[in-house]
């Protein structure tokens, strides 16, 4: 056996300081018709100052990572929560529920000589980022070179969009409304429970899309069957004009491996590869059968029995933009301990789908 010891990857800020939450809430429970119907509603509101966070350094220093304080970030949100049970019987329990989040986290300053902290990232600097001034934390990242109305710039001769080699806010990272529905259903001893989930308002990093459209295993690389095509929504600059005109017939010099595994007009562009990371998800479902007392009362040993049937991660939902993976499919874990959520590459294993049976004995 041979025992080895290594220095820690990560730089601690000389007199790093605590970090410290201050919140406000205010809400209500309330319940009727014998609890037939219930309500919880919560509003909160946040600051934390000297946030401790792990960004990323030069790896010529000899670490890959520093833990500092950075600034100050405010929230606020709400949580509710409302069951329903329309039918109770001695044989039948049927209820209906929901909650619903919504969230809202913004960067109010980093230092007094910063306004962009990286939280994590890949070697082209796309990553997540802490922006003063925007929701905590955002995607960044290269994107196209566009006019003044937005419409992406191509080459008058090849077709080819560039990129502006700026990084840029791409989207969000962390979603800000999220539902949940619960249906839950009993007949007699048998047991239904089901547990659906939604959630918008972020967006999601691809890096495994540049592999895809460099090998030509991504879908989007047949969307033109490999065809030359016009540049959606582009423009070209017209000399004689002099100004920009929209595009309706130049189209990119080479529909194949010649534009799809180029990395100026297509895979070093990260914008090409934020995708929206909303989903709707079957999060849990389960079907438990509960042995009549009766049937154990011939007995003294065991007081009380079930069987269950369970599935975790069942049916999945997302944009047809997204056309990647699961957006909780995170890289977040490998690039910064956790920070740089919205990220995801091909790296982690993608979430997997559960499906177990139990039983349980009560003596």
């Amino acid at each position: 056996m041979v025992l080895v010891v290594t220095v820690g990857n990560d730089l601690v800020q000389e007199g790093l300081k605590p970090e410290i939450t201050t919140s406000f809430e205010v809400g209500f429970e309330s319940s009727w018709l014998n609890n037939r119907i219930s309500a919880d509603f919560t509003y909160y509101n946040n600051k934390t100052v000297d946030n401790t966070v792990l960004t990323g350094v030069s790896t010529t220093t000899g670490f890959s990572g520093y833990l500092t304080n950075a600034g100050i970030t405010s929230g606020y949100g709400i949580e509710s929560k409302l069951a329903v049970t329309p039918y109770r019987s001695n044989s039948w329990d049927v209820t209906l529920g929901g909650n619903y989040a919504y969230m809202e986290n913004k960067v109010v300053e980093i230092s007094d000589n910063l306004e962009v902290l990286s939280l994590g990232g890949f070697s082209d600097l796309t990553g997540s980022y802490a922006v003063a001034g925007e929701n905590f934390p955002v995607i960044m990242g290269t994107a196209y070179s566009r006019d003044p109305q937005g419409r992406i710039i191509v080459d008058a001769i090849t077709g080819y969009p560039t990129s502006d080699g700026t990084l840029q806010v791409l989207g969000d990272a962390a979603p800000n409304h999220i539902l949940g529905l619960t249906l839950d259903i009993r007949w007699k001893d048998l047991s239904f429970h089901t547990l659906a989930e939604y959630r918008t308002g972020n967006e999601i990093y691809n890096a495994g899309g540049t592999t895809f459209d460099f090998t030509g295993a991504g879908v989007n690389t047949v969307a033109y069957n490999r065809d030359r095509f016009v540049i959606p929504n582009s423009v070209y600059w017209d000399e004689a004009s002099q100004s920009y005109v929209e595009n309706t017939n130049v189209t990119v010099r080479d529909g194949g491996a010649g534009y799809w595994t180029m990395g100026d007009p297509r895979t070093d562009i990260a914008e090409n590869y934020v995708t929206s990371a909303a989903f709707w998800k079957i999060r849990e479902m389960s079907l438990t059968y509960r042995v009549p007392a009766s049937f154990l009362k011939s007995q003294k040993v065991i007081k009380a029995a079930k069987v269950s049937l369970q599935g975790r991660n069942l049916f999945l939902w997302t944009p047809a933009s997204n056309v990647y993976t699961d957006p909780e499919y995170s890289a977040a874990n490998s690039l910064s301990n956790g920070n740089a959520i919205g990220l995801t590459s091909l790296s982690q294993t993608p979430p997997s789908r559960y499906y177990g049976f139990s039983i349980g004995l009560t003596f």
